[in-house]
């Protein structure tokens, strides 16, 4: 579950990542994305994770651009749905940035319904019951 994903990333991975970039690079040494990255690496705040009663899963999938509108996506988004199912899920959740207009009508299509938004992000969750 997300609670569970969402500790071990703080407690064993974010606390290895903050041993190999132990300070955030100043503006002439890296651009402005990198920073931003690595800073966020740095907030061991919990509450900056977005978590949703009834939607206690979560996943995210990117797909390379020559591999997208193929179907490969939602081949991929039923065999998670599947799969959570299988193991007793009641509803997984993703989110995704609010500009980006073809990933909102792909978890559409496939059945995800907005269940936050602020300016720069979009949260949809699909119920498994």
């Amino acid at each position: 579950h997300s609670d569970i994903f969402y500790q071990q990333y703080v407690n064993e991975w974010l606390s290895k990542v903050k041993q190999l970039y132990p300070k955030v690079p100043s503006d002439e040494e890296s651009v402005k994305q990198d920073r931003e990255v690595l800073r966020s690496f740095h907030n061991d705040n919990l509450q900056s994770f977005k978590l949703f009663d009834g939607y206690p899963s979560h996943l995210h999938i990117d797909l390379l651009p020559k591999a997208q509108g193929q179907g490969y996506g939602t081949k991929m988004i039923h065999h998670i749905v599947d799969e959570l199912k299988r193991l007793g899920s009641k509803g997984v959740h993703l989110q995704m940035s609010a500009n980006n207009a073809r990933a909102f009508r792909f978890y559409t299509k496939v059945g995800f319904t907005v269940l936050e938004q602020d300016p720069e992000t979009i949260w949809f969750g699909k119920k498994l019951t």
